[in-house]
């Protein structure tokens, strides 16, 4: 007994609504484990960002003093892997014979010898806990680089120090990580308060005063396992940047030409 194009129809559009349902099913179902990926703060802590005070001597703090993003004509973060940016300390404060000698456009290089910089934060909890609780196993630590010399230190315990010498890709500055899960105060390990704080000493031409250059330090915080390495790239040079235009403005006259 054949169906007529009516009972057709009534058999197609509960079939057309049984798949638009099937589709809605798994966006909602991404979207809720995205969710409950996301359940715990990510806190994104990156140099040249605000949030950063800065300091002469590590007591006196201005947050208007971490300048980012310092400018450095040889190597810059890649824009592609990390949010940072270099970071110096500059502006008006300076010393208190010399209160504006860091003011005007940095240049990179005229900034002090030694600076030091700091970043307060609060954590409730860290994804879910350390290795117990939901989402746990969560590490937390940070990317750094510095020129010439840094060290970090997470409330209040030294975590490493960096030598930019010892740490040169191919000439460029090769970020390392230093990890400092256990470091953190959460209040889900019992802490009262869940505050966080990060220091940097820093210091142009070495832990000790010698050859001095450009100055920068860079952090790239990780708050969870598995984010890709952030690098810090060479400055195209402008001449590099003029033979890349007459490169393409050449191949964009020859395919005029052939389409002509």
């Amino acid at each position: 007994m054949g169906n007529s194009k009516e009972d057709q129809d009534r058999q197609i559009i509960p079939r057309w609504c049984r798949r638009a349902a099937s589709g809605l099913l798994i966006v909602a179902s991404a979207a809720l484990l995205a969710a409950n990926a996301n359940a715990y703060t990510e806190i994104p802590i990156v140099s040249g960002q605000p949030g950063w005070e800065a300091s002469l001597d590590g007591i006196t703090w201005d947050s208007t003093l971490a300048y980012g993003s310092y400018p450095n004509a040889v190597t810059r973060p890649d824009p592609d892997t990390t949010t940072g940016t270099l970071m110096w300390y500059w502006g008006a404060g300076g010393t208190p014979t010399e209160p504006f000698k860091y003011t005007g456009t940095p240049d990179g290089k005229s900034g002090p010898e030694t600076a030091f910089f700091r970043y307060t934060f609060f954590l409730p909890e860290l994804f879910g806990g350390f290795g117990g609780g939901p989402g746990g196993g969560a590490e937390a630590g940070a990317w750094v680089a510095a020129d010439d010399w840094m060290q970090l230190t997470v409330n209040g315990t030294v975590v490493g120090t960096y030598t930019l010498d010892e740490h040169k890709l191919s000439g460029q500055p090769d970020t390392i990580f230093f990890e400092f899960t256990d470091l953190l105060n959460t209040l889900a390990q019992g802490d009262l308060t869940g505050n966080n704080v990060i220091t940097i000493e820093a210091h142009d031409g070495g832990p000790i005063a010698g050859e001095r250059d450009y100055e920068y330090v860079f952090f790239d915080a990780l708050f969870v396992a598995g984010t890709d390495k952030p690098t810090l790239f060479a400055v195209a040079e402008p001449a590099t940047l003029a033979l890349l235009g007459l490169a393409l403005a050449g191949l964009g006259f020859s395919r005029r030409r052939k389409l002509n």
